[in-house]
């Protein structure tokens, strides 16, 4: 793994509509593996070991007070950009 320090990057693409506007954005230090692993690396990793990812883990109902047991399932989202331009304003609020 390689540190990575504390620092601005710029977010956004300025060809694609969906990732405007460019913006700074502050970033704490982190850690990051330093070797690229390929899916089909990754799934005999996970033939040869028996690793169950954080997706697919089952919940833990103390890290989620108040949300109904039912609605505790593992996931993972996946983002695809959309066929048509969306206004910057269209956020979800939490």
């Amino acid at each position: 793994m390689v540190w990575k320090p504390e620092g601005v990057f710029t977010m956004g693409e300025a060809t694609m509509d969906d990732t405007r506007p460019l913006h700074s954005v502050w970033v704490d230090g982190f850690w990051m593996d330093e070797t690229e692993v390929t899916n089909s690396q990754f799934e005999a990793f996970v033939t040869a070991t028996g690793y169950v990812t954080v997706a697919e883990r089952p919940l833990e109902p103390a890290d989620f007070p108040g949300v109904p047991r039912e609605n505790l399932v593992p996931g993972a989202l996946v983002f695809a950009s959309p066929d048509h331009s969306v206004s910057s304003d269209n956020v979800l609020q939490w």
